[in-house]
Parts: structure tokens; sequence; C-alpha cells
């Protein structure tokens, strides 16, 4: 019965080639538990913070707390230094703000992969920590966001934080709403809730699905990436799963959507909405592997991008060239440095979009490049001895 289970999970991963699971490999081993640790105790309140060249500390991320804002403002400075550009939106009367930011997808930059967690905490008081409930979740959003930078998929990739889960999963049922609304297209939900508490070391992790878009499909991919990839966790399959997460607000809007979990049902967290919901009751080696799940589901869920063998692309770490802005959606500034007698644009299929001489000792130039189609291109620099391909996005 194993190995048939094993078929059927593997099945059900994308069809990925040995370079894609190479990144995928790359990535998980590039999360890193000291981080991991770092980030929760500055959510927590263990450590202080740095935000508009102050350092504060997060004593309560509860709505009705300063903290609670200080942590969005934290999160938003986090994302930005990691070098992405970074949405928020407010909602409902208690002010609550979601935060956001995306790696666009090579191939279907409109279709999102989500991956998410809330991070406002209870009790409602001045010393409200939630460590496990959820600053373990928001420290591998951030995790993942940090890692992925690095690398290109085929789907783009939303690192989410929501507000008011607690309060009634207002959060995220405002941006799956919304996203209902302005008919998006979500490709699956990833979300993280309580991931480091396993007291009886047993590793045992459930994964919450239900038959509502391909959630099923979502959860088989989770559960391939543990098999395939040693992550050692013991996985359970929850279907129908419980809607007490942030997930439930896009199985409500007919999203495909998946919970990530520690196993609440036989070892439920003593510290649960309590004050003394700390990083010290944490299991480390359990946390590390459930947010090495959770980020490598997403990537292996969204792809890793391979560049087209057949057209001819040099690795561009080799060559100094800078695109600025990217993505864009008007005029494009393009830098070098060694000498080219060529500059071109091509799509995906290798068909020539635009071609133009450039002049002896030219180091920049500028394309207007709004009449493109959205999506990706390559810009191509050629002289007589090499050529260099560097990937864009058109907006």
């Amino acid at each position: 019965m194993k190995k048939i289970f094993y078929a059927l999970a593997i099945a059900a991963l994308p069809i990925v080639s040995h370079a894609q699971i190479s990144s995928i490999q790359a990535i998980l081993d590039s999360v890193n538990i000291d981080t991991l640790m770092f980030r929760t105790a500055e959510l927590s309140g263990e450590r202080g913070v740095f935000v508009n060249g102050m350092v504060d500390t997060i004593f309560s991320r509860n709505r009705n707390r300063p903290g609670n804002e200080l942590a969005f403002k934290f999160i938003r400075n986090k994302l930005i230094s990691y070098g992405y550009q970074v949405d928020s939106a407010s909602f409902g009367s208690s002010g609550g703000k979601n935060i956001w930011a995306k790696k666009t997808g090579m191939l279907y930059p409109n279709k999102k992969v989500i991956l998410c967690a809330h991070y406002d905490a209870m009790p409602n008081g001045p010393i409200s920590p939630g460590a496990d409930d959820n600053g373990a979740g928001v420290a591998t959003v951030l995790e993942a966001a940090r890692i992925l930078i690095d690398y290109n998929f085929e789907y783009t990739i939303v690192f989410a934080l929501w507000d008011d889960e607690e309060y009634g999963l207002l959060g995220s049922a405002n941006y799956a709403n919304s996203a209902y609304v302005d008919n998006d297209s979500i490709h699956g939900v990833i979300n993280m809730d309580a991931i480091a508490h396993d007291s009886d070391n047993d590793s045992v992790a459930r994964v919450h699905a239900k038959p509502i878009g391909n959630s099923q499909a979502i959860a088989d991919t989770v559960l391939s990436v543990n098999i395939e990839y040693n992550i050692g966790l013991n996985m359970i399959l929850v279907n129908p799963g419980a809607t007490y997460s942030d997930h439930a607000s896009f199985w409500n809007r007919d999203y495909g959507a998946v919970l990530m979990i520690q196993d609440w049902d036989n070892d439920p967290n003593p510290q649960y909405h309590l004050a003394s919901d700390s990083i010290y009751y944490f299991n480390i080696p359990y946390f590390h592997k459930l947010a090495r799940l959770s980020i490598g589901s997403a990537a292996a869920f969204a792809v890793p991008y391979e560049t087209p063998v057949d057209l001819g692309i040099k690795d561009e770490s080799l060559e100094a060239v800078e695109l600025n802005p990217n993505p864009t959606n008007g005029i494009l500034t393009v830098k070098w440095m060694q000498e080219y007698k060529m500059i071109q644009i091509i799509d995906l299929t290798g068909k020539l979009l635009y071609s133009a001489s450039l002049a002896n000792g030219a180091t920049n130039t500028t394309i207007d490049v709004s009449a493109l189609n959205k999506g990706v291109h390559f810009l191509k620099l050629i002289n007589e001895n090499s050529q260099v391909m560097k990937k864009f996005i058109k907006k």
C-alpha cells in the first residue's frame, strides 16, 4: 500500500526536469533554521526590530495593540530589503492591513501561487507573542521571499501576510473576495498556521484539503515533495479539512487551497492563544522540516522555470548587463560593460521583435517596449565573438 501511495503522490507532481528538481533541492537546502528562529524571535518580542530608523519591540501583534502596526511595518521593510515591490490593502472598521509581494512568473504571470500566513496574534493584551500562532508561519513566508528572489518560476508566486485572522479570517477573506470580483487567476494557495509545536517528537504534521478547485492536487504536491526530497515528516492528509484558518477564505471563493499545520488533533499546543506562546516551546528541528516542506511545495507547484534551450542563451551571470525597470510597461533602460554591435528583442518562441545597431563604444540605450505583448521576452546583445541574453517581463 505504501508503494501505491508513493506512486500516486509522485504522479501528482508537475512534470519536472532534472534541472528543475535540482532547483527545488537547492531551495530546500537554502532554508536556514537560524534565520527562521531569528525572525520568529523578532516577531514575538524576544528581540528588538529596526523600523523607521529606530529600535522597537513587537510585544503584541493583536489587532488592538500598537505592535500590530509595528509588525506590519517590519514585514514591509523586510520584503523591500529582499528586492520586492510591496503591496498592501486596508480593510474593515478595525483598520486591518494585508501585505504582500510577488515574484512574477515567466510563462503565466497572471496565474498566482500564494504562500501565506496570518501575522496578527492572540490574546488581546499587552503581551501577545504568538510565536507558534503564527510568528513561525510569518517567518517562513519571509524566508521563502528571501530565497526565491533568486529563482524564476513558470507561475507568479505571491508572498502574503494576512491581518485579522484571529477575528474571523477577515484579512484573507478580503483578499479572496477581491480576487473573485476581479476574476483573478489563483493557481493555488498554501497557507501556514501553527507549524512549530511537536511535543511528542513524532514528526506528524497535517495538510488539510477539500474537494474544491485543485486543492487535492496541491495537497498531492505537498505529500510528494515530503517523500521525494526526504523532508522527514509523517504527513497526514485531512480531506475534507478544517476551516479554522485562512485557506478557508479561498475555499469560499472556489479557489484551490491547503492548510499546513502541526498535528493539532493529537498534539495541540497548550500555549495556544496565551501570553506564554513563545519560541522556548518550539521543536526546532520540526519547525525546520515543516518550513522546508511548505517552501518546497510552493516552489514545486509554481514550477521552476527553465530557459528555452533552443534560443542560444549564454549564462547571463558571465556578463554585466542591467535592465531597468524589470518588469516594465514602458521604457526599458539597458546598460552593459563590454562592447556590442547589435541589440535585439525576441519572444519565447525565438521570434525577432526588435533589432537595432549600436554605436561604437556605446554602453547603454533605452527602448520603448510599450507595444510588446505582456509576458516574458529576451533582450540579446551581439558582437562578432559572443552574444548574451537577459530576460525581462513586459507588464
